[in-house]
């Protein structure tokens, strides 16, 4: 276990009241899961990690990857794909055939 998803164990995090309703209301259904890299959805794959089993739900994470900022882009396709895989996650990734888009 990640030391993260440790301090997620260690602490008290309540889901929004009508979130875990809904979600328990999709008791066993494939939710999948936009993620950028960034710290929202990275969070959001932790939480969610931490609901699977007591919501029985399966979890997919996508991810496009535009190519805006090249090699950096490419990084945050191959972070989510290593994050996905660290949670138990299958992964999606998605890339345009542009080498980057030009401003």
């Amino acid at each position: 276990m990640s030391s993260f998803l440790q301090q997620i164990n260690d602490h008290s995090f309540d889901l929004e009241p009508q979130v875990s309703a809904l979600l328990k209301d999709l008791g066993g259904a494939r939710l999948i899961v936009a993620c950028s890299g960034g710290a929202d959805s990275v969070f959001l794959l932790y939480l969610l990690k931490e609901y699977q089993k007591e919501l029985n739900l399966d979890i997919l994470v996508a991810h496009f990857n535009h190519r805006w900022r090249a090699e950096v882009s490419d990084g945050d396709a191959e972070f989510v794909v290593r994050l996905s895989n660290d949670l138990g996650f299958q992964s999606f990734i998605g890339t345009t055939k542009m080498q980057t888009v030009k401003r």
